[in-house]
């Protein structure tokens, strides 16, 4: 298994990068590919002398230093770098075992870097005319770390995060931090009564939303505050915080691989406790109340967390699962685990939106409830 794996790239050859082909490099040329910030093409191996040596490694870490990608030996551009030819070329280990010599050398911190021969069927041991030496894919470091925050602090709106968000909608600040940015929807820069993100250069980032309905626990008795967390808000808060944060990492800090997502309900204590609510038919809770903020972790591909489709729909199942069992409950009962809406479990405010969202991005939609 190669160390990079990018839904991109893949569509393009067709392939996961450990498994192209012969005719399915081949198509680079029939296709036209052009080159890109995660895509490389070279006519021929690397020379021996000192330049040939430093461009070699000079290519290799401008593909590391942006979302990692596939350097292609074999394949000839031309002007407008525009995959036109493959030249033959001999398949020899000792220039895969000097490519990653060079690359050691040269190129620090060292990224990880694949060397794949991928052999012409027709002539055993040589690349054809339609099929480059080597693909070489890398990736700059290991997956990055991200964190989804729902947040029960305080008494706001229902949010309304299944529509992309932009900070401007509402009354919100920004500020810029060490290698940072930081923003909330406040006009109050010590108070966030909606949103609140923090992004990192590095692709680490966090995002908070309020979900919270606070109420007495006592009739008339402000003193006994109790969060009630809807199953449906919670839903859409991790959803909306995972593709957020998602998107940053990929698109803006040009992250790749899996990401390490932590979500949490905060703040939760014995003096602010938090219990399950549900708005539908009658309403009621669900299992029992916590006074200690409940955690849910999860690896996921970064590239599945970025797009809309069931495979976002599934992470946010396993995340809100986790919380949601903090609370004695098994399940989260608005999605499943391999990716589809109950729609039944969405009460009217929601559910004409969840539809229509799912609808568009081709998320299968069930009707079931669960016994």
């Amino acid at each position: 298994m190669v160390a990079l794996r990018s839904r991109r790239l893949e569509g393009i050859f067709g392939a996961r990068l450990d498994a192209v082909s012969h005719a399915q490099v081949a198509t680079l040329v029939t296709n036209t590919v052009t080159e890109s910030h995660d895509l490389d093409f070279k006519a021929e191996f690397y020379g021996r002398s000192d330049k040939s040596k430093r461009d070699l490694a000079g290519d290799v870490a401008a593909l590391a230093n942006t979302s990692g990608g596939v350097l292609v030996l074999g394949i000839a551009e031309d002007n407008q770098a525009r995959a036109t030819a493959a030249p033959e070329v001999a398949l020899d280990n000792a220039e895969q075992d000097r490519i990653r010599q060079i690359v050691s050398e040269l190129v620090h911190p060292t990224p990880v870097i694949d060397v794949i021969p991928v052999d012409n069927p027709q002539r055993p041991g040589h690349g054809s005319s339609s099929s480059p030496c080597h693909v070489a894919p890398w990736r700059r470091t290991p997956s990055r770390s991200t964190k989804v925050c729902a947040t029960p602090a305080g008494t706001a709106p229902r949010p309304r995060t299944w529509r992309n968000h932009r900070w401007q909608r509402r009354t919100g600040s920004t500020s810029v931090g060490s290698r940072c940015l930081v923003a909330h929807g406040s006009s109050n820069a010590a108070v966030t009564t909606y949103l609140a993100c923090e992004l990192h250069q590095s692709g680490v980032g966090g995002f908070a939303t309020y979900i919270d309905h606070r109420r007495p626990l006592q009739m008339g008795d402000p003193s006994t505050l109790i969060s009630r967390i809807g199953d449906e808000d919670l839903a859409v808060g991790v959803l909306s915080g995972l593709r957020f944060l998602a998107r940053h990492a990929r698109d803006r800090a040009a992250s790749g691989g899996n990401a390490v997502v932590r979500a949490t309900l905060w703040p939760v204590t014995e003096e602010t406790p938090a219990i399950l609510a549900q708005n539908r038919a009658h309403g009621g809770s669900l299992g029992h109340q916590i006074v200690k903020p409940p955690v849910a972790t999860g690896a996921f591909d970064l590239d599945d967390l970025a797009e809309d489709g069931s495979p976002l729909v599934a992470a946010t199942s396993a995340l809100t699962t986790g919380l949601i069992q903090h609370f004695g409950y098994p399940e989260s009962l608005q999605m499943t685990s391999d990716g589809t809406i109950r729609i039944r479990y969405w009460e009217q405010g929601y559910g004409q939106r969840v539809q229509a969202w799912a609808e568009a991005c081709s998320v299968q939609i069930t009707q079931e409830t669960v016994g």
